[in-house]
């Protein structure tokens, strides 16, 4: 929803600039998941951070996703209770 007041701030040019910037790094770093992934031949993105930092960062991840899960639950919640 604020892409078009993102685009409306920065203007058409410098907006699609960064919109393909954007699609260019995420694009580039789902490349590199994907080939650590098939050189370590693992499944999944947790044992790929637990290959890459260690253990640590395994649970680095899965705090990351916990803290993320309950922000999007709360915030759904705004969202809705605010339509009525």
């Amino acid at each position: 929803l604020s892409l078009p007041y993102v685009l409306y701030l920065n203007g058409w040019v410098i907006g699609v600039i960064f919109i393909c910037i954007g699609a260019i790094a995420a694009n580039w770093s789902n490349v590199l998941l994907a080939k650590n992934a098939a050189a370590n031949n693992v499944a999944n993105y947790s044992k790929l951070c637990e290959v890459a930092g260690g253990p640590g960062l395994a649970t680095l991840l899965n705090a990351n996703i916990l803290v993320y899960i309950f922000g999007v639950l709360v915030s759904y919640q705004i969202i809705i209770t605010s339509l009525y």
